[in-house]
């Protein structure tokens, strides 16, 4: 059984040891009671303990049920939702709690997101075994739209896309780092077309690399800029808005904008040492830099 609550004693005076034979002095408990709501009941051959999510604001949880075919539901709130053939990833919330989603597969072998309870209307087979499409699903900020990647199969060959905002992307070998603005009305994501990769922004295709990093592309706060890491060959480099920085000899841990959107800061190597670069002006080489340590000012114009 899953309850919401907390259990909360009574609370009463501590007596000391050395006040042991003293006369007890008169207390009166001070009690507080909480309630406590039946989530369900649960029977545990069949839930999947690795598919059990929470709301961000903790007011909310979804998870899996399944038999051991893989046939199965999701339960939202206590509430089972319709069952289906399959199930793959775990339930996403929005950042606002107020809407989960999920992959399902019916018994066409269609997979597809169900939102809020609902099926989106696009239905996609398995390929090559895999599901058509990614468990990987994503919410914008505000849980107005939601993207994820579809694969497909082109003449025996595997091709995935973006469905986004009721449009499905161009087509490429492999698809990464899937991000929406804050706002929700941009969307970039890492596209590989044989060996090389680009950085696609609102369907535009970016320069060819070698290599996109992970965590990126990352949009500004105000959702007009895009930055990534890239690779060529052993060097590294910063793009911000199709504009390539200078090469290092490693790129790790987070590209941040600041929270006016008019500067980024991120920490490449330079050898054994560790740089600070903000707009592509080196502060400083250190051994050793704390990559997520970064703190802007509230109006961007100072770093920590």
């Amino acid at each position: 059984m899953f309850f919401a609550g907390n259990f909360v004693h009574g609370i009463g005076d501590v007596v000391r040891a050395d006040e042991q034979d003293r006369p007890a002095p008169r207390v009166k408990a001070r009690v507080r009671t909480e309630s406590l709501t039946l989530v369900d009941t649960i029977d545990f051959s069949k839930w999947r303990p690795d598919m059990v999510v929470f709301s961000p604001d903790g007011t909310r949880m979804a998870y899996a049920v399944l038999d051991g075919q893989g046939r199965g539901h999701i339960v939202v709130d206590g509430k089972a939702g319709t069952d289906y053939a399959g199930l793959a990833g775990r339930p996403v919330f929005s950042a606002d709690s107020k809407r989960v989603a999920y992959l399902a597969r019916n018994t066409q072998d269609l997979w597809f997101a169900v939102v809020d309870g609902v099926e989106r209307p696009d239905k996609h087979p398995s390929v090559k075994g895999l599901s058509g499409v990614s468990p990987n699903l994503l919410f914008s900020l505000d849980g107005r739209r939601l993207a994820y990647v579809v694969s497909v199969d082109t003449g025996g060959v595997a091709k995935q896309f973006v469905a986004a905002f009721h449009q499905e992307g161009a087509k490429y070998d492999e698809i990464a780092g899937l991000a929406i603005s804050p706002d929700g009305e941009r969307l970039a994501y890492a596209a590989r077309t044989g060996n090389r990769w680009a950085v696609v922004v609102d369907g535009r295709e970016g320069p060819r690399h070698e290599g996109v990093m992970g965590q990126t592309p990352v949009f500004s706060p105000d959702g007009r800029h895009v930055a990534y890491g890239g690779r060529e060959g052993r060097r590294f480099f910063v793009v911000v808005d199709r504009k390539r920085g200078r090469d290092y000899d490693d790129l790790a841990g987070a590209i941040l904008f600041g929270p006016d959107s008019a500067r980024v800061v991120y920490s490449p190597s330079v050898g054994r040492r560790r740089a600070v670069v903000v707009n592509e002006e080196e502060l400083g080489l250190y051994e050793r830099v704390d990559d997520y340590s970064f703190v802007f000012s509230p109006d961007g114009k100072h770093l920590a």
